[in-house]
């Protein structure tokens, strides 16, 4: 969880500077809003416009209470992400903790679904857990069962979504447990 908020840090930190004015982020499954608070932190949130969408209803309230003093920066929005839609274009849209629960074909139909929300040269940051994974074992022993994917196999699912080599990138923090696909509009 630390690497992947200095990873978010860093993404947010890139596309505020490519948009100095008026930059606009789409928050999917946006939990209780740690990572959003210590990058506004850290970032300030002068011409940063954070759209936050979760389904869980108290994972939103604590995050309007933990980021009181952003929260004229952020808009929270309590909705399944199926049933998301928005008319308002993003230079980044990241989710971090939401892919690894998805089959393939529900990761590939999200990514399509949210590509439509990409200013152009946009950018999408999806995490997703690597096979290297060393706590897997414990995770799955406590019923915490995710989809680890390869770097291969996230670079295959956003070609089976219509992007080319060019637009693919993937990343990962420093230990390796956490990939980032991440997708050029």
């Amino acid at each position: 969880m630390r690497n992947r908020l200095s990873f978010f840090l860093d993404q947010l930190w890139k596309t505020k500077t490519q948009n100095p004015s008026a930059t606009q982020v789409l928050n999917v499954a946006s939990g209780p809003g740690r990572d959003m608070y210590e990058a506004l932190r850290v970032i300030g949130a002068s011409d940063l416009r954070i759209d936050c969408v979760d389904q869980d209803i108290q994972a939103i309230d604590f995050a309007k209470n933990l980021c009181q003093q952003f929260i004229h920066n952020i808009n929270f929005t309590h909705k399944n992400i199926f049933r998301f839609f928005t008319k308002t274009t993003y230079h980044l849209i990241w989710s971090a903790g939401l892919f690894d629960y998805f089959n393939d074909s529900l990761f590939k139909r999200t990514i399509c679904k949210l590509s439509k929300f990409l200013k152009p040269n946009g950018r999408m940051v999806i995490g997703n857990f690597s096979p290297d994974n060393p706590t897997r074992g414990y995770m799955e022993l406590c019923n915490w069962n995710l989809i680890h994917r390869s770097k291969e196999h996230l670079q295959q699912l956003a070609k089976e979504c219509g992007f080319q080599d060019h637009q693919i990138c993937i990343e990962q923090e420093h230990e390796g447990i956490n990939l980032f696909l991440v997708l050029t509009n």
